[in-house]
């Protein structure tokens, strides 16, 4: 699945909330017909990304969370990549996703 969100997905590179400059942090996003799925590479040397995702669900879960929680606090350290997996539980779905992060 890594491969295919990085293929297929939207790419959105991540940016030093400060500066506003550039970093080697990236988040692929990639829908199917199974769900959603959002993979996070860093490349970076030495910074970290910490992010918060809160979802408007409908039709989809979480994979990993309990039912009904739909937050994801998470981070990804140098060299470091993470794997967010929304499955769909229904014919039909909708998501919409705020999101919040801090370069450490």
């Amino acid at each position: 699945m890594e491969s295919l969100c990085i293929t297929k997905g939207v790419e959105k590179q991540r940016v030093h909330p400060q500066s506003k400059k550039p970093l080697e942090i990236y988040q692929y996003q990639y829908k199917h017909q199974a769900g959603i799925c959002y993979f996070y590479q860093n490349n970076e040397d030495n910074l970290t990304l910490q992010e918060k995702l809160t979802f408007k669900l409908s039709g989809l879960a979480i994979v990993g969370n309990e039912e009904g929680d739909n937050e994801v606090n998470f981070r990804v350290g140098p060299g470091q990549t993470k794997m967010i997996e929304l499955k769909a539980i229904s014919g039909q779905w909708k998501i919409a996703v705020g999101l919040g992060y801090a370069i450490m």
